[in-house]
């Protein structure tokens, strides 16, 4: 019995020695350049990674967010290599794999036109109504199951989002479909003389929740999103979320 007692206490120290070890230690999280939800060359690498380093500072833990291209970070965070992967949506595949935290912010996959002919769009939602406009696309992505599958929709694709948007401005396309504040901010950097002639139609496509995901294999993971959990629910029941994302060049009222 005394052994029995012994283990059970040893067990209960270990379990709280890591515990408060974890909090002193560096949590890494990898990503993908995303601007501009997400950047190394953004201040405070941008509005996500900012936001990810206060949710955890909020439980004394310090975090580092790592940039690289997508599937390795992912590859890197399923295998423990980084404790957890930043801006991933939710989908089935993942919902297996990977524990989700709360939902930081939404994004929305929806078209861009030009403002000087928004006029000429009765978009309202329904996708029939886009049959006589030509949309430019992205070759290989997925949009949403419908719009890929639509046959009467005019479709033209591209390998890059600046010869979507370049295709805008010499009217080769009538709209192009994405992350709405993706293109944009693509425009803004490789067109800025121009930018401010796109227009972002709504309703959009689809409204995505961004979240952090830790790896199911991982034992330290159920604790860590709970620590973040706990940070970033805190933040948003006062200003200080608000204020990040203003800090940031983003209206909190539309994430």
């Amino acid at each position: 019995m005394k052994q029995i007692l012994l283990s059970l206490c040893l067990w209960s120290l270990c379990l709280a020695l890591s515990f408060f070890g974890r909090a002193s230690e560096v949590v890494k999280v990898a990503t993908v350049e995303w601007p501009p939800y997400f950047s190394d060359h953004f201040p405070e690498q941008g509005l996500l990674s900012d936001m990810t380093k206060k949710a955890f500072a909020h439980s004394g833990i310090t975090a580092e967010v790592h940039f690289m291209p997508w599937m390795r970070a992912m590859k890197l965070g399923k295998i423990g290599v980084y404790d957890a992967v930043l801006g991933a949506y939710r989908n089935e595949e993942r919902e297996r794999e990977y524990l989700f935290s709360e939902t930081m912010v939404h994004s929305n996959l929806g078209f861009v036109i030009l403002a000087s002919r928004k006029e000429k769009v009765s978009y309202k939602g329904d996708l029939k109504s886009l049959n006589s406009h030509v949309i430019g696309i992205m070759k290989g992505h997925i949009y949403r199951p419908d719009f890929d599958a639509h046959t009467t929709l005019k479709k033209r694709g591209a390998n890059e989002k600046v010869t979507l948007i370049s295709w805008l401005f010499t009217k080769d396309v009538d709209m192009i479909a994405g992350n709405q504040e993706v293109l944009m901010q693509v425009a803004k950097e490789q067109f800025p003389t121009r930018h401010t002639e796109l227009y972002k139609l709504s309703p959009p496509l689809e409204r995505h929740s961004l979240h952090v995901i830790f790896s199911k294999s991982l034992d330290t993971s159920k604790n860590l999103v709970e620590q973040f959990d706990k940070g970033l629910l805190k933040m948003k029941a006062t200003k200080e979320w608000h204020e990040l994302a203003k800090k940031h060049g983003f209206n909190p009222e539309t994430l």
